[in-house]
């Protein structure tokens, strides 16, 4: 950057790239920084002391609105939301498989809520017994009290270090995305299964209301783990309405996270950028 004084950076990372060298670096260097932040709100007022640093940028990229009032409401620099898109030939759905006993998915380990996880598990056991669980969780991220508990249960299935193809297939395979979040921006396991056309069950909490319309699924009550097991249990009990959901899950990635159209856009903004 000292070096090429017309070029612009951009950090695609800016928790970890622009919070480290960067923020420290000169202002005629941080005022041709484009930073992409991913974390929302709540991992800002936790962690970053010094807010001030966000109003010498160039501009401020963000996956989800309540992210863009945040930073808009800090900083000086242009604000711009782009959506986090699919890969939509990759992550495709298989509509015609044969029944089996119901199945939910559960991904990630950054802010979920295990809590509710938990319990609206037990809740959902009571009245499906037969309900399996996939949980895809890193190894070293299986440490948490509730993952053991959950762990005596053998209607509990652990995967990691997945192949695409088999990621692919455990979205396939399943009734619903069972997500329980604290908070979010966006979210890989929510995009991909809406691409495999896979209904979605999660917490009305931070950007997930930009990405998972009613259509699509079902956004639960944060912190209330019956809203959540009810939220599941009706679902899995109308298969029609399971069906309507699956195929709007489909066009709404398809229709909604395009990275060509999010590219565009982007393009456009730094275009449109003095």
């Amino acid at each position: 950057m000292s070096g090429f004084p017309d070029a612009v950076g951009l950090l695609s990372a800016g928790e970890n790239q622009y919070g480290g060298i960067f923020s420290r670096a000169a202002p005629e260097i941080r005022s041709r920084l484009v930073v992409c932040f991913h974390q929302p709100p709540s991992w800002w007022r936790l962690h970053w002391r010094d807010l001030s640093l966000l109003n010498r940028l160039k501009a401020i990229v963000c996956l989800c609105q309540e992210q863009r009032d945040f930073f808009a409401a800090l900083s000086s620099a242009p604000v711009i939301m782009l959506r986090h898109g699919v890969l939509h030939h990759f992550f495709t759905p298989e509509f015609d498989r044969l029944p089996g006993s119901p199945r939910l998915l559960f991904v990630g380990h950054w802010l979920r809520d295990l809590d509710v996880l938990e319990m609206a598990m037990n809740l959902i056991w009571q009245n499906h017994p037969d309900i399996e669980l996939d949980c895809l969780i890193p190894v070293h991220a299986r440490d948490h009290p509730v993952l053991t508990r959950l762990a005596r249960n053998s209607r509990v299935h652990w995967h990691s270090g997945l192949s695409p193809e088999r990621l692919r297939e455990l979205y396939r395979q399943a009734n619903l995305l069972f997500l329980p979040l604290i908070d979010a921006a966006a979210n890989n396991g929510i995009v991909e299964a809406l691409a495999c056309g896979l209904p979605i069950v999660s917490t009305r909490v931070g950007g997930i209301p930009d990405y998972v319309p009613d259509e699509c699924g079902h956004l639960c009550a944060p912190d209330d783990a019956k809203d959540h097991a009810y939220a599941v249990i009706d679902l899995i009990n109308n298969k029609e309405l399971l069906h309507q959901k699956k195929r709007a899950c489909r066009r709404h990635a398809e229709k909604t996270l395009n990275w060509k159209d999010s590219a565009q856009l982007f393009h456009d903004f730094l275009a449109s950028l003095k």
